[in-house]
């Protein structure tokens, strides 16, 4: 080998051990074909440990498309979890607020820990952009969940004491109305059954709230609602529950407390608060023979 060649050898064992050995720029062979590259430094000052709890933010993509193309999620889990992971080298060398890529096997990437329902189709490797958004020792996570649960607890007493005025002021006989946690006025009698699980059924329905702020109406809107009852998401557990009371032709109210209505989150778009018992004015207009399947 004549000493040119010797050059262009030394040259590019240094560009390699300039990068870690890695063949992807800027990156450090971590082992088992893991790539890393530290993006950004965050405000943290230690790495996570097995003990803590973390918040991930990752986007995967096979390199050639853009950033989460082929899977996103922000996984709040133990890090104990991702540390034993294939991906633990990477991580444990990232500090709260860190942003860092990693290029790894899809084959080897956590994907359940991550929060995937099933493994991206993917298998060769992939570049997972990642970002350490917080890391709480177990002394954080037990205050903030003891903090927590206070606030629900005192959530939970105002919304049942805001209910008690309302069935008070309204005079609304308690044990006449219960059914299944809500409660029913019937305002019109229907013919027919009652509704069961499998029946197609459309409703009209004013829905408010103890204060008479207006969430949703669908008479104004002109789009009554068909579902079938019984069917996972079509409409709140309280809905199902009163319906199942009524008939078609007829007309109840029904007052739902938040843990069969919208819970402690509220609505999906903010209109209904959370823990926040709502009024449902139901018509029932058509109902239809249950499935036979």
């Amino acid at each position: 080998m004549n000493v040119r060649h010797l050059g262009t050898l030394g040259l590019l064992l240094a560009l390699l051990a300039a990068c870690g050995g890695s063949p992807y720029p800027g990156h450090k062979h971590l082992g088992n074909e893991v790539h890393f590259r530290l993006v950004a430094l965050g405000d943290g000052a230690r790495h996570p440990n097995d003990s803590d709890r973390i918040v991930l933010a990752v986007r995967a993509t096979n390199g050639t498309a853009a950033p989460g193309s082929l899977y996103s999620s922000e996984q709040v889990a133990g890090a104990w979890s991702m540390l034993g992971s294939a991906l633990g080298p990477a991580l444990k060398r990232m500090k709260e607020g860190d942003s860092a890529t990693v290029w790894m096997r899809a084959a080897d990437v956590p994907w359940d820990k991550l929060g995937a329902v099933k493994d991206p189709t993917d298998t060769g490797m992939v570049r997972l952009d990642l970002a350490l958004r917080s890391v709480k020792d177990m002394a954080q996570v037990r205050a903030e969940e003891e903090a927590y649960n206070a606030w629900r607890a005192d959530r939970e007493l105002e919304e049942r004491a805001m209910l008690e005025r309302y069935l008070t002021t309204h005079g609304v006989d308690r044990k006449a109305t219960a059914w299944q946690g809500i409660h029913i006025l019937p305002l019109r009698q229907g013919k027919g059954e009652l509704l069961r699980t499998g029946d197609m059924v459309t409703i009209a329905y004013v829905a408010h709230g103890l204060d008479g702020a207006r969430y949703d109406d669908t008479y104004k809107a002109g789009t009554p609602l068909t579902f079938r009852l019984g069917d996972p998401g079509q409409v709140i557990r309280g809905l199902e529950i009163g319906l199942r009371r009524m008939q078609r032709g007829g007309k109840s109210t029904f007052i739902i407390p938040s843990q069969f209505a919208f819970g402690d989150d509220g609505s999906a778009g903010g209109v209904v608060p959370p823990f926040t018992t709502v009024i449902y004015d139901v018509e029932v207009l058509e109902e239809g023979p249950a499935d036979p399947s």
